[in-house]
């Protein structure tokens, strides 16, 4: 039926709705290369297609291009602590972030991510605190105060297991 050639004229695998998506992308990138949305979309799309050089190249020329706007350093951060285990590096590129605004909520989330697995729970809630105070949106405000909701919510199971744990020595 005529529905079946429809579903079929659209990609079906993540792969290559990744691929059209890098394709419109670096037009826009060939177009305007020295926008830091641009690059930073563009850098995305090729850290989630796995090409993390390439990625860190790009994200490397938004920072250069516009060193004034946080989300290349968000993006740099990103790249190295997910891919490089590299966790002291994001924290610089973070900490530069917020340097250069200190309303950068993607910034303190990265922070927030990075305290949580170094297991720094006493930090976490000046971060979710400066992220809140800095969410616009209703979609920041619902994912920084599901953050806090879990986090608390976890503070409160290490008490009761530790509280157990005492009980039973």
């Amino acid at each position: 039926s005529g529905d079946h050639c429809y579903l079929h004229s659209f990609p079906t695998r993540r792969s290559s709705v990744l691929d059209i998506g890098i394709e419109v992308i670096k037009k826009a990138y060939e177009l305007e290369s020295t926008s830091n949305d641009v690059l930073c979309a563009y850098g995305d799309m090729l850290f989630f297609k796995g090409q993390y050089l390439k990625a860190q190249e790009i994200y490397s020329q938004a920072i250069e291009v516009v060193p004034e706007d946080p989300q290349g350093y968000v993006a740099m951060a990103r790249l190295v602590m997910n891919v490089g285990q590299k966790d002291e590096e994001a924290w610089k590129y973070l900490k530069t972030a917020i340097e250069k605004d200190e309303n950068c909520f993607s910034a303190y989330l990265a922070i927030i991510q990075i305290l949580l697995m170094k297991s720094r729970t006493e930090e976490v809630k000046e971060y979710i605190e400066k992220a809140i105070a800095c969410a616009t949106g209703e979609g920041n405000l619902t994912e920084i105060y599901g953050l806090k909701a879990v986090f608390e919510e976890s503070q409160k199971c290490e008490k009761v297991l530790e509280e157990i744990g005492r009980a039973h020595v």
